[in-house]
């Protein structure tokens, strides 16, 4: 088993914002992607450290009362080649 990456989901209601926050909670890991799964019309612009979040830039708005969910790769620390 790798456990160099692992991969979390996260679901998050939309707010008319076109961003979105992920707080830093996989000890030993680092955020490395994040991908917009099942909305077409919604993918990630950038990814920022703010504190004890990742702010998740989109290209769109997420709509108020939409649900959308992302999958969230993250990479361990030190990784042994």
């Amino acid at each position: 088993q790798n456990t160099n990456f692992i991969t979390t989901v996260t679901s998050i209601s939309g707010t008319e914002n076109n961003y979105f926050y992920i707080p830093k909670n996989q000890s030993g890991y680092l955020l490395f992607s994040v991908i917009a799964t099942g909305q077409a019309d919604v993918a990630v612009e950038s990814i920022a450290v703010v504190g004890d979040y990742y702010t998740i830039r989109c290209n769109t708005a997420l709509t108020s009362g939409n649900a959308y969910t992302f999958a969230v790769l993250w990479a361990k620390v030190g990784i042994n080649a």
